[in-house]
């Protein structure tokens, strides 16, 4: 189960009901007050689609339950308008998870915030400095997304319609000390439109949670 046991780093692909099980909170608390155990280790319960053939051939797309043992920490700043609301916060997730997913469990941390959002990603690995993410399908790991990486969310409202991607752009370059000619070439060709700010909006994603066990 372990790669180190001393580091309590885990392999990569445990599977459920043959490399661990779960149990309740009730059962555990009862397990370790018997044996021990700890340290306690962080994991991310997910929801991934799988395609399954059926017996008469036909893809079916079903959703399975997955455990992500190696989270990330994503440093996530909300902003509306030209400023960042709040503190930043620092996220525990799966990396396997699509950016719609991500974006609804933010949702459930921030429960002040809107549902039509713009999402930017800093200095992701292979990426852009300034990465817009775009409404096609990916996860965090695809996105270049990895611990501790800046992702921007902005949380658009009515009033902030007058601004255009452009701007988005240049807000996001001031906060995070990017210089103009590291990303003046990813600017949009639409900079001079004041009214095609593309709606980025939520889909039917599963809600993730976060959870932790301990190793007896």
């Amino acid at each position: 189960m372990f790669n180190n046991w001393e580091s309590m780093e885990l392999r990569e692909g445990l599977v459920l009901g043959s490399d661990y099980h779960m149990l309740n909170l009730s059962n555990w608390a009862k397990l370790k007050a018997a044996f021990g155990g700890g340290p306690e280790i962080p994991f991310f319960s997910y929801q991934e689609e799988v395609e399954i053939e059926s017996p008469g051939g036909a893809i079916e797309i079903r959703k399975e339950s997955k455990h992500d043992f190696q989270p990330i920490r994503v440093c996530v700043h909300v902003m509306k308008r030209t400023k960042e609301v709040g503190p930043s916060l620092t996220l525990l997730v799966s990396k396997h998870l699509t950016h719609n997913q991500f974006k609804n469990y933010l949702t459930q941390v921030k429960t002040d915030m809107s549902s039509r959002v713009e999402m930017f990603v800093v200095r992701a690995t292979d990426m852009p400095v300034i990465h817009e993410v775009s409404k096609e399908k990916r996860t965090l790991s695809e996105l270049g997304i990895k611990d501790l990486t800046d992702v921007v969310i902005f949380d658009v409202d009515v009033s902030i319609s007058t601004i255009n991607k452009a701007e988005l752009f240049h807000i996001i370059a001031s906060q995070f000390n990017i210089e103009k000619h590291e990303y003046e070439n990813l600017l949009p060709k639409f900079e001079e439109s004041r009214d095609n700010m593309n709606m980025d909006f939520f889909d039917s994603a599963p809600i993730a949670k976060q959870s932790s066990f301990s190793p007896p």
